[in-house]
This record gives C-alpha cells, structure tokens and sequence, in this order.
C-alpha cells in the first residue's frame, strides 16, 4: 500500500490535523510528495490522491434527495428495496455513498468500516451534517471488522438485510478504474475475506444479503437472483 500523510490547509486546522496524524500513526508533512494525502481543511477531511481533486464523503440531505428522486430504477434500490425504518447493515461502507442513497429512501443504516483512515473521514462527514441532513438521512458508524462484529451480534441486533460491496481482488488499476475507487484499493487493499464475510452475513440477517460485484466477474457463490447494471451487479442471497 502506498504511504500516507496528513496536511494541513489552514493555520486554524494545525492543532487538528497533528492529532489526526498521531492517532492514525503518519507522518505529519505539509511539503510531502506521498501518493495519499489525508487533508485538514476548515471545511473538513478528505483524501487526495497523486495531485488529484481532494474526495471526501458527503452526508448533505441537498446531494442525496437529487439522487433518490431517480427512483427505483436504480439498481441498488432494485436489489435492496429500502423502505422506512428498515434496518440495513453495510458492512463495507467505504465512502459511505451507497449507505446514504439506502438511507434516502427512508432505512436506518449501520455503517460497519475496518480502516482507520476512512472511518476517520467518514466521522468527519456526519459530524458535518446539518439538522436537516441528520433528520433524513439515518446514519450511524460502527469502527469495526465487520466479520468480528457479525460474529457476535444477537438476534435481537439482526438487521433486516446486510449490503456487501468488498475491494474486489480481480479489481486492476488501470484509467477506467474511478479515482475515488482508486484511493480505496491504494489505501486499504483488496478484500481477500469475501466469500467468509458473505457466509456470517448470510446467517445473521433475516431477510438477504446483497452483494455489490463487477458485471464481467463471476460471484464468489451464485446468488438466488440478480439485479444486473451496465459495469456492476447485485447478487441477493437468502439469509440461512
């Protein structure tokens, strides 16, 4: 994996961006050349990658009420069918984008994330929603593995259905790989865990499990029925 740094962007953000960089243990370095920067901004964090435009979550009602207005043509919304008050784990959340259209359509999502780094941006992004933000969007972080905390859950925590989307370990970089997608593999490697990870959440849920995987890639085990997109599919899994 390629190294990180922490840089700051403003004078008011030094205090901060020096305790980021001792908690994750990185360097603290403003004149770095590292290919992954963790940036400190008065306007939040994000991570920028070779040069690249700074990516960060985004928890803002504003940006997901455009994308749920499309409806449920999706095909995330297709495979997963979020109601209100469903109660959703996404045991990989990455940048959080998947749970936050899940969590416009009314479910309570449980973010589950293993990399310190991206739950640092991700706690960095709720504690910057607005009220407004917080009300529609239902979404808590849970800073674990998600195959331990699987593991241990009780019935009674069960959610209703649990969202996969792994680092895929047949992923290449290459051009069409996206940049934000980019980050993620340089950052925190490939998901090499995934069919044990889709074995715990199929016994833990009570209604399915959807897996988030590359449309030209076989599944890792074939899936009761799939959603299909133009690059990705869906593959749903009855819990056991």
């Amino acid at each position: 994996m390629n190294p990180l740094v922490v840089r700051c962007l403003a004078p008011s953000q030094e205090a901060r961006a020096k305790q980021i960089a001792l908690d994750l243990g990185v360097p603290f370095d403003e004149e770095s050349d590292a290919n992954i920067t963790l940036c400190v901004s008065e306007q939040g964090l994000a991570l920028q990658f070779s040069g690249q435009k700074p990516i960060a979550p985004d928890f803002q009602w504003e940006r997901w009420k455009q994308r749920r207005q499309e409806g449920g043509k999706q095909a995330l919304i297709k495979a997963c069918k979020p109601k209100p008050g469903m109660c959703i784990i996404d045991a990989t959340a990455g940048w959080g984008r998947d749970s936050a259209l899940l969590a416009s359509f009314g479910a309570k999502l449980s973010m589950l994330e293993r990399s310190t780094v991206m739950q640092t941006l991700l706690q960095d992004a709720l504690q910057r929603q607005d009220s407004v933000s917080q009300q529609r969007l239902n979404l808590s972080l849970i800073k674990t593995d998600a195959i331990a905390y699987l593991s241990e859950l009780s019935t009674e925590e069960a959610p209703e259905l649990i969202y996969l989307d792994p680092m895929h370990p047949e992923r290449e970089k290459s051009a069409l790989v996206k940049q934000d997608l980019q980050l993620l593999q340089d950052l925190i490697g490939q998901d090499r865990d995934v069919s044990q990870l889709l074995q715990q959440a199929r016994r833990v849920a009570k209604s399915k499990v959807v897996l988030k995987w590359p449309a030209k890639k076989p599944f890792p085990v074939e899936p009761q029925y799939c959603i299909r997109g133009k690059t990705i599919q869906y593959g749903c899994y009855p819990s056991k």
